[in-house]
């Protein structure tokens, strides 16, 4: 009998409804090499790169273990951002709610939400140091969608009050979170790059405490056969799982959502579960309209110096070298965009290859006709370079 479950692309992969790969190996590493360290760091990738549902199996595993206070910035709104005594408000209503969901006792929550001052971070300060040591458990702090605040100083201001109690902890055995885990596109120890030039001058990488997360969410070729294997489980398809997780490996380098895509158009349009399906699936993609690669061109468009460094070696065949600390390498890295390989920069996947590719195509045949229209009335309405008002009227 089928599970019932379907291929997930949009928001967080739920194992109990969604066919997904087994990222537990991913999973068992962040715990032991970070969380159990007792580090603070970012999971920054790309969007749609798995991050969300990263975050929620870490829940999963950590809670009745540790006390895990998990939250998202999305939807706060921007007003939040903007005054410290709303900010720190809205931390401490989120932060009751998930109290609750771990089972903390209503005397504990009581005293961390209630207030009877104007809200400041050394009120907030306190309260955390309260709060973790009045818990049975270690208390592990969890925020995602980091980037809807990461552009203004108000934010810096909490993460340098975290950066604080993490060195007191180290140094005077403050009690503060076990370990705090952000997640955002944009590396938070970058975020300079996102600061208006008014509060550049103030700058000051509060956040460079954080471990260097080095853990590859990008799916292998064992984690797509794992998911394979219980589609097949499933509907029997006869299919080699090891070859059909190979071939969708070669055209998304292991991007998450490129993968799911591929197969959940396979599944609607009744593909078959080979090589070539997976080559029939690639070309529906690429006529596909989608948030990921509106984002793509975005980005493209957006940063002019990226756009041409792709241009560079996509278009006209230029070997870059690959070197991180280049801006505009370390920014397509960041977006996922780049990628390295054979010490030279290259676009992280097939699908993105092509994708920019076809876009770079089509603006320059539309420059063409554009500049063909120039010309042609050019020769039409001026003579002796002189506008020809008789022919113009």
């Amino acid at each position: 009998m089928a599970s019932g479950k379907v291929f997930n692309i949009t928001g967080p992969c739920i194992p109990a409804i969604h066919y997904m790969a087994d990222t537990s190996a991913k999973v068992d590493a962040i715990i032991r090499d970070y969380i159990e360290k007792n580090e603070y760091f970012t999971i920054n990738r790309a969007r749609q790169y798995g991050k969300t549902t990263t975050l929620e199996l870490l829940y999963q595993r950590l809670k009745g273990r540790y006390v895990v206070m998990d939250m998202s910035f999305e939807g706060l709104g921007s007003a939040v951002f903007a005054d410290e005594n709303e900010f720190i408000a809205a931390f401490l209503q989120k932060g009751a709610r998930s109290l609750e969901e771990n089972g903390v006792a209503q005397a504990i929550i009581d005293e961390w939400i209630q207030t009877d001052t104007i809200l400041r971070f050394p009120v907030l300060d306190e309260k955390i140091t309260c709060l973790t040591e009045r818990m049975g458990r270690e208390l592990i702090l969890m925020i995602d969608e980091i980037d809807k605040s990461s552009n203004n100083q108000l934010f810096m201001d909490f993460l340098g009050m975290l950066r604080e109690k993490y060195i007191r902890r180290v140094t005077r055995g403050v009690s503060t979170f076990k370990s705090v885990i952000l997640v955002s596109v944009f590396d938070v120890k970058n975020l300079k790059m996102k600061l208006r030039p008014e509060e550049q001058k103030n700058f000051n990488s509060p956040w460079n405490i954080a471990a260097r997360f080095d853990v590859d969410l990008g799916l292998s070729v064992p984690e797509i056969q794992s998911m394979l294997e219980e589609y097949e489980n499933d509907f029997k398809t006869g299919m080699d799982t090891l070859v059909v997780a190979g071939r969708l490996h070669y055209y998304t380098n292991g991007y998450p959502y490129l993968v799911s895509s591929l197969c959940k158009i396979m599944h609607e349009e009744k593909l078959s579960w080979t090589v070539e399906g997976v080559n029939e699936a690639e070309k529906y993609i690429l006529k596909d309209d989608n948030t990921l690669f509106d984002d793509v061109i975005k980005n493209l468009v957006n940063h002019p110096s990226l756009s041409t460094l792709v241009e560079s070696f996509l278009l006209h065949g230029e070997a870059v070298t690959f070197e991180i600390s280049n801006p505009d390498i370390g920014l397509g890295v960041m977006l996922g965009i780049l990628d390295e390989k054979k010490e030279k920069v290259s676009v992280s996947n097939i699908i993105f290859e092509t994708k920019i590719l076809n876009y770079y195509i089509s603006v320059s045949e539309q420059r063409g006709l554009i500049s063909k229209y120039v010309e042609d009335s050019r020769q039409k309405y001026v003579s002796n370079g002189l506008l020809d008002m008789d022919v113009m009227l």
